[in-house]
């Protein structure tokens, strides 16, 4: 996101890293949780890894996500201000076309044709 001026970009990237380390927290809680809750409850090494591997798959699932969706949220940012910012010079480059075909034709009026098929394109 483009900064404008009043720090836009780096509240919205702040609160991404905030969230960020939040589901993260949350994802190592679920996991501590669970292998406690299975420690308690289970005796056999098989049962207690199958509730830690539940809990791990599942936190594993959201955090990937929740980065995934920031980092695509963060890749379309860029490529719009990318776009944004070719038009604007693809139109300055345009209006520099019609200046410089205007002058043309001013200096040698034959060339209005051929400055007109030009600039139709």
């Amino acid at each position: 996101m483009a900064t404008n001026g009043t720090g836009g970009s780096s509240k919205v990237d702040e609160l991404r890293v905030t969230r960020g380390v939040w589901v993260v927290l949350m994802c190592v809680g679920l996991v501590a949780g669970f292998l406690a809750a299975a420690l308690f409850k289970f005796s056999t090494l098989a049962d207690i890894t199958a509730m830690v591997g539940l809990a791990t798959t599942f936190s594993g699932t959201i955090i990937g996500a929740y980065f995934g969706v920031q980092a695509g949220a963060a890749g379309k940012e860029k490529i719009e201000e990318a776009r944004t910012d070719a038009e604007k010079r693809a139109a300055k480059s345009d209006q520099k076309a019609r200046t410089l075909g205007s002058q043309l034709i001013q200096a040698e009026p034959s060339a209005r044709t051929q400055v007109d098929q030009l600039l139709a394109q």
